[in-house]
């Protein structure tokens, strides 16, 4: 069976609609008038989307290879257990799962040093823009901005702890 995975425009698709929208009304709040936004918006939209739709879609390749032999209900399973609940009784789902959490784990470990730097980086910058500039939304980025911070700091021990429920015997405790 083939993976199914959508296509990287069909992502990009979704990136991009969704960012473009948040650009639209950030840049309206930045300006006086509708069509600076109208224009600015849609365009920040298309160029995040193309690149996150590549960047997702060759990640999203890298993480569920191996996988192609599994049927869309057995894709569904392997990937809630990579991410919540119990392990699969079957073994066969228990290994898949556990492998394509080692791939997230090994993507996060790839990215992990720019990732901090990026977003410990960003939030000081919003701060300085929203005592300068007095404008409340750029506090709204700061906070985006750490809980990306958060999120990033938190997820190694998640995904130890996801480890250790799909294969308790190969992790050692702390």
């Amino acid at each position: 069976m083939k993976l199914a995975m959508s296509p990287w425009w069909v992502q990009g698709l979704a990136y991009g609609l969704l960012f473009g929208f948040l650009m639209t009304l950030f840049f309206r709040l930045d300006e006086d008038t509708w069509f600076p936004a109208l224009v600015s918006g849609p365009i920040s939209g298309i160029l995040f989307g193309v690149v996150m739709g590549l960047t997702m879609s060759r990640i999203n390749g890298r993480m569920f290879v191996g996988l192609e032999d599994f049927s869309s209900l057995e894709l569904r399973t392997v990937a809630r257990a990579a991410a919540r609940g119990p392990a699969p009784d079957d073994p066969r789902l228990r290994e898949a799962a556990e492998a394509l959490v080692r791939r997230r784990q090994d993507e996060m470990l790839r990215t992990r040093r720019w990732s901090l730097v990026l977003f410990s980086v960003l939030p000081v910058i919003y701060v300085l823009l929203a005592i300068t500039q007095q404008q409340w939304w750029w506090w709204l980025a700061a906070v985006v901005f750490l809980i990306f911070l958060a999120y990033l700091v938190t997820t190694p021990g998640r995904v130890e702890r996801r480890l250790a429920v799909l294969n308790p015997r190969e992790v050692e405790p702390r």
